[in-house]
C-alpha cells in the first residue's frame, strides 16, 4: 500500500471510529460504560498516532522517541547488512555481543538477554522507531535508518570508538541526548531518577540551592555542564558532543545559509561573520560554502576549537575552506569581551546559533552585552533559535511569519499542541540541565531591549518552531 493509501486509509479508520462513538452517545446520551466506546477511542488514538508517525519530520520523531538502544547497541547497522527482510533477536543478540567483545578487547562479558532485545525493539515497534516483520523478526525503518553511521558489523567490531567519524553527526545526537539525560537522572552515589528536579525545586534546603541546576544538584557541582564537558576525564563525551552539534541543521527543520534565513548576499565583499560559540564550525561551513564573498570565524572554547578543524575537515569541501581562510577558528569566551584582531575589522554580523537555550537570562545578557559592546552601528545580530508560542491565544504578539496559527474556527490549542511537541520537550531538557531554556517571542524581545539591541525581523522555519531572529543594535 502506497504511502497517500495508508493515509486514506487511516484517515477512513479514525473517521469510522469516531462515526462508531457519535452513534452510541446519540443512541445512549452516556459513552463511559459501552464497551464499543472503549475500543473506538482506542482505535482513534492508534490511528492518530499512525497518522503522526507517517506526517511529522523523521528526524523529531527519532530524535523524541526511545532510541538509546538501538544506537548504543548499534542494532541500527546490524539491521542494515541483513536488508528488508530483518533479522531474529536471537541473530541480533549474537552481533551486538560480537561488537561488545570487540570493545571489550578480550575481557570477558555477559552475553545480552534476548528476550530484553526482543522487548526493547518491540516498544520501539508499537512507536514506529522499527519494523517487527514477523514475530521477533526486526528490520529498519525511516526513523532508525537515521541513525545508522554507514559503519559495518566488521568496523565496529575492530575500533568501536571511531563509529562517528565521517558521519553526518545524526547518530551523535542521541548518546548525546543520553548524556543530558543522565545528568536529569542521576547522581554520582544514588542514580536518582528525574524526580531530582522535584527535589531540585522543591527543597527547603539552601545545601541545595546553591546548585543552580538539576544537572549540578545531581553531580554535586557549580560548573555549567559544557564546563564539566571539559574536564579531562570528559574527553569522549566531548568529542559525541561536538559531532552531535554538527547536525544542528536537522534540528532547526531549515538551512542557516539561505537568504530568508539572513540576506547573506547583500553583505559587501569579505565581510566577517563570527559566529560565537560555534563549536566544530557545522553552521559557520555551511554559510561559508554557500556564500563564497564572507569570511566565517567560529569561536569556542580552546579545547573544542583545538579539535574543531580535524573532525569538521572530514566534510567534503571543508578543507578548501579552511585552507583559504574563509573558515577559521579562534579560541574566546563570550562570557567576555570579543578578541582584538589584528586587521582591526569589525564583525558585519555576530551569529548566536542554538546558544541562548543553554542559558539563563542573567548569563544570556552577559553574552548580548558583549557583543553589543563590539558592535558599529552596521553589525547585525542573528540568533537561531525556536521560539515557543503560547498554549493560548496572545493577542499582543505582532503577526509575522514567526506566529503558529492553528485553522481558524478549528478547536486545535493555537500552538498546534502535540505537533510541535519537540521544541517544548527541548525547554525541559534545557531548563534541567543548564537552567537555561527555549524562549517565547516576549522574552527575546525583553533579552534582546536590556542589553542594547532591537529585534528588526524574525523568519521562521516552514516546519516547526525553529526561527532566526535579526536584532540591530539600538
Amino acid at each position: 500500500m502506497s504511502t497517500f493509501a495508508t493515509l486514506r486509509a487511516l484517515h477512513a479508520t479514525l473517521g469510522a471510529a469516531l462515526d462508531e462513538v457519535e452513534s452510541v452517545y446519540a443512541a445512549n446520551g452516556e459513552l463511559r460504560k459501552d464497551p464499543k466506546v472503549a475500543v473506538a477511542l482506542s482505535v482513534i488514538s492508534a490511528a492518530c498516532g499512525h497518522l503522526n508517525a507517517y506526517v511529522r519530520n523523521p528526524f523529531m520523531c527519532a530524535f523524541e522517541e526511545a532510541m538509546g538502544f538501538l544506537e548504543g547497541s548499534n542494532v541500527v547497522e546490524i539491521l542494515r547488512e541483513a536488508g528488508p527482510n530483518g533479522l531474529h533477536v536471537n541473530d541480533i543478540a549474537s552481533k551486538i555481543d560480537y561488537i561488545r567483545a570487540g570493545a571489550a578487547k578480550g575481557a570477558e562479558i555477559k552475553p545480552i538477554d534476548t528476550t530484553w532485545v526482543a522487548h526493547l525493539l518491540r516498544m520501539l515497534a508499537v512507536h514506529h522507531g522499527i519494523r517487527e516483520v514477523r514475530p521477533d523478526v526486526f528490520a529498519n525503518n525511516r526513523f532508525s535508518s537515521l541513525l545508522d553511521t554507514g559503519k559495518t558489523v566488521e568496523q565496529l567490531h575492530d575500533a568501536r570508538e571511531k563509529k562517528y567519524e565521517d558521519t553526518n553527526g545524526f547518530a551523535a545526537l542521541i548518546p548525546m541526548m543520553s548524556l543530558i539525560t543522565h545528568a536529569i537522572a542521576s547522581s554520582t552515589e544514588d542514580h536518582k531518577s528525574i524526580t531530582s528536579i522535584v527535589e531540585w525545586l522543591l527543597s527547603p534546603s539552601a545545601d541545595t540551592w546553591k546548585y543552580k541546576s538539576p544537572f549540578n544538584y545531581a553531580y554535586e557541582t557549580e560548573e555549567l555542564f559544557y564546563a564539566w564537558l571539559q574536564r579531562p576525564e570528559n574527553g569522549h563525551n566531548l568529542a559525541i558532543a561536538s559531532r552531535a552539534m554538527a547536525a544542528g541543521g536537522a534540528v532547526e527543520g531549515g538551512n542557516i545559509a539561505d537568504t530568508s534565513a539572513f540576506p547573506w548576499d547583500t553583505l559587501p565583499s569579505s565581510s566577517l561573520v563570527i559566529d560565537v560559540g560555534g563549536g566544530i564550525g557545522g553552521v559557520a561551513a555551511r554559510i561559508a560554502a554557500a556564500h563564497p564573498h564572507l569570511r566565517v570565524l567560529v569561536q569556542d572554547t580552546p579545547k573544542t576549537v583545538m579539535i574543531a578543524p580535524r573532525i569538521l575537515g572530514q566534510q567534503p569541501g571543508v578543507p578548501a575552506l579552511l585552507e583559504s581562510g574563509r573558515l577559521a577558528f579562534e579560541a574566546a569566551d563570550f562570557f567576555a569581551s570579543q578578541p582584538s584582531r589584528d586587521d582591526g575589522k569589525p564583525a558585519s554580523v555576530f551569529l548566536l546559533s542554538r546558544i541562548m537555550h543553554d542559558y539563563d537570562d542573567e548569563n544570556c545578557l552577559k553574552i548580548l552585552k558583549h557583543l553589543r559592546a563590539a558592535a558599529t552601528p552596521a553589525t547585525s545580530l542573528l540568533i537561531s533559535e525556536h521560539i515557543l508560542p503560547y498554549a493560548c491565544a496572545d493577542g499582543n504578539v505582532p503577526a509575522d511569519d514567526a506566529e503558529i496559527r492553528a485553522p481558524a474556527n478549528s478547536p486545535l490549542l493555537p500552538n498546534l499542541g502535540t505537533a510541535y511537541a519537540g521544541a517544548y520537550h527541548a525547554d525541559l531538557h534545557m531548563l534541567t540541565v543548564f537552567n537555561g531554556r527555549e524562549r517565547t517571542a516576549r522574552e527575546f524581545a525583553a533579552l534582546t531591549r536590556a542589553s542594547g539591541w532591537k529585534i528588526a525581523r524574525v523568519h521562521r522555519n516552514a516546519v516547526g518552531l525553529w526561527c532566526y531572529i535579526t536584532a540591530v543594535p539600538v
